[in-house]
């Protein structure tokens, strides 16, 4: 995991930074990577001054209440905080909330926020090392070329630009 506490943007651009770094917008499976996450938040982010709510990969799909993480992750967890999720539109997106002792709260997608990346562990030397076709060694981490996403060395899938309602500017979406 990484926390992304110097930079505040909308989820849509959040997924995107994460996807570029060869990550993912965080999928939080169990209580032990919870308190990992926000045990990283208090010694990175809070001690640099920054006391802020971050999104994570989870995100409210069409029908309101119905929520799935980012990068498919089957997982049951979930740690809402009292009352949450608490709006009643639909295409949300979570947030772990700094006043609620980082327990989830639904949030609007364009609220502008730091944000949490979570990344498969792939070392490498050299590009050729990673996926064939789509993959290449940056910063020692094998990852999917632009526009593409998955652990840059067994798979890269076109990444689907609409994930998030409406679809970004310049995005091509995968139906």
């Amino acid at each position: 995991f990484k926390v992304k506490w110097q930079e505040e943007v909308i989820a849509e651009e959040a997924q995107m930074l994460c996807l570029h770094m060869g990550g993912e917008l965080a999928s939080i499976e169990n209580i032990n990577q919870q308190k990992f996450i926000e045990n990283i938040i208090q010694t990175q982010g809070v001690s640099q001054g920054v006391e802020s709510d971050y999104f994570i990969g989870y995100i409210e799909e069409d029908v309101n209440g119905v929520y799935s993480w980012s990068d498919d992750t089957e997982s049951d967890y979930t740690y809402w905080a009292a009352g949450e999720p608490s709006d009643p539109r639909p295409n949300n997106c979570v947030k772990l909330d700094m006043d609620q002792e980082y327990k989830w709260a639904d949030t609007v997608c364009n609220d502008t926020l730091p944000f949490v990346c979570e990344y498969t562990d792939t070392p490498c030397q050299s590009s050729d090392e990673c996926h064939e076709e789509l993959g290449e060694c940056y910063m020692g981490q094998c990852r999917c070329k632009p526009g593409y996403h998955g652990d840059g060395v067994e798979a890269c899938q076109d990444i689907n630009e609409c994930y998030f309602q409406p679809c970004g500017e310049h995005g091509q979406c995968n139906t």
